[in-house]
């Protein structure tokens, strides 16, 4: 046994290994734990039930408003009748469109009236309502206004759109711990109530962080016959939802671009909406809040942080998501500059619950009982 002289201090007793240890019991999560897209539609009611896997709804619109020229010049003659349209089935008779002129033009545009159609071939009465004929270039945009009928005038062709069928699926999503019971029996430091505990809270986060990424990147998709021989199927996410609509910085984000977004997205639907943004959006959008008073402080709104953008066309609530991050080893590749301009009352959140099974996130414990030592 050693022989000390003078002075003792922590030194001696680390050397023995008699130090007691002080360890925290709640242990840190480095992975942020924010899923602000489930958060939204769970806390606003937007969570349903459903007894498919598969979930169907129509898509529809107005008839069209819009059209061009085909590649033939039309002269700027009231002899000259006939116009190839890119699309005749946006036209019947009695219909008039409107020639634009440029956007920074103040004259009035021409005014033509379909007499005739004939697939592509519209004819057409020139000048219409007074209005100065003009050339019509290839491929110029065509504005259709409405139909004009003279009285006592035939029922007009019908013209309507046909509901376009949507398909998502449920997906499947699984995590597991596997532990023996020695270890569950064991006490352990930064596990309050055990590791088996901690680890499902740990998991339980994790799952939401993969659910809410896959609202945001993933597709739908049905397999019939997947690896095991069974069905295998993945939900439609934000960006593959998201065909048309969509602006590019082109790398670099301004005022003037935002604001320019803002136009499209409050062009149709609430005038009150989500900018589901990645922290470099949200980094760029304060910076601008310091010079302009579009942007009002913070407050949460179902448990969700938010900053509200005032725009001339409607007010954004601002939420950053933290999976809308750049990855690899530069970090130049990833969605780091994305943000998603979303109508919630649109949106719905759909779990598999039919015939007394309820498919919703859920904790199965002892799920495979084999005899063995663990759990």
């Amino acid at each position: 046994m050693a022989q000390i002289s003078g002075i003792r201090d922590t030194n001696q007793v680390i050397t023995e290994q008699r130090l007691v240890r002080f360890v925290r019991d709640k242990g840190l999560l480095l992975e942020p734990s924010e899923q602000p897209l489930i958060t939204f539609l769970a806390r606003m009611g937007k969570k349903s039930p459903c007894d498919s896997p598969r979930l169907e709804w129509f898509e529809d619109d107005f008839v069209a408003r819009w059209d061009a020229n085909g590649s033939a010049t039309v002269a700027a003659a009231t002899a000259s009748v006939t116009v190839t349209v890119a699309d005749g089935t946006k036209f019947t008779v009695g219909d008039l469109f409107a020639i634009p002129n440029a956007a920074s033009s103040s004259t009035n545009p021409e005014l033509c009236r379909v007499t005739a159609r004939s697939s592509n071939v519209l004819t057409v009465t020139r000048a219409f309502a007074g209005t100065t004929v003009a050339v019509i270039n290839p491929s110029v945009a065509l504005a259709i206004l409405g139909t004009a009928f003279e009285e006592g005038a035939a029922v007009a062709t019908a013209k309507t759109t046909a509901p376009a069928l949507k398909t998502s699926y449920t997906e499947i999503f699984k995590k597991s711990i596997n532990l023996t019971n020695t270890m569950i029996a064991s006490k352990v430091y930064g596990g309050p109530g055990g590791d088996r505990k901690r680890l499902h809270a740990k998991l339980l986060k994790q799952m939401k962080v993969d659910m809410n990424r896959s609202f945001l990147f993933g597709k739908a998709s049905e397999t019939l016959t997947g690896p095991g021989g069974n069905a295998l199927r993945t939900t439609m996410g934000l960006n593959t939802a998201i065909t048309t609509n969509v602006s590019s910085g082109g790398g670099s984000l301004t005022l003037k671009l935002l604001e320019a977004f803002a136009r499209q997205s409050f062009r149709y639907g609430s005038q009150e909406k989500i900018l589901l943004a990645s922290p470099m959006v949200v980094s760029a959008v304060s910076y601008w809040a310091n010079t302009k008073q579009f942007i009002r402080t913070q407050e949460k709104i179902f448990g969700v942080q938010v900053s509200k953008i005032n725009t001339g066309h409607g007010m954004w609530y601002l939420v950053r998501d933290w999976m809308l991050e750049n990855g690899g080893a530069s970090g130049t590749n990833g969605f780091g500059g994305w943000a998603f301009s979303l109508d919630i009352a649109e949106i719905e959140m759909y779990t598999l619950n039919g015939n007394g099974q309820d498919r919703d996130l859920r904790l199965v414990e002892n799920a495979v009982n084999d005899g063995a030592d663990r759990v």
